[in-house]
């Protein structure tokens, strides 16, 4: 993975599908330095994953989570 500074880097990334009832986003706990370099966040609907023309990663999110949905108990 190349990250914005250019320096290459070996990452090993997990994604987890969790569902929720409350749709409210949490600052709390945030580090001081999460609240410096973060300046938006929202929850994102497969909708708006979908279509977007940002960088999204695992690739073919919305696939992953239509397949997701497939087996949901």
């Amino acid at each position: 993975m190349l990250l914005p500074s250019g320096e290459t880097v070996l990452a090993q990334e997990r994604f987890f599908i969790v569902y929720i009832n409350d749709e409210e986003i949490s600052t709390e706990a945030w580090s001081d330095h999460e609240r410096l370099v973060i300046n938006d966040y929202h929850w994102w609907t497969p909708d708006e994953l979908e279509k977007t023309t940002d960088v999204i990663f695992p690739e073919h999110i919305s696939a992953i989570l239509s397949e997701s949905e497939k087996t949901r108990r």
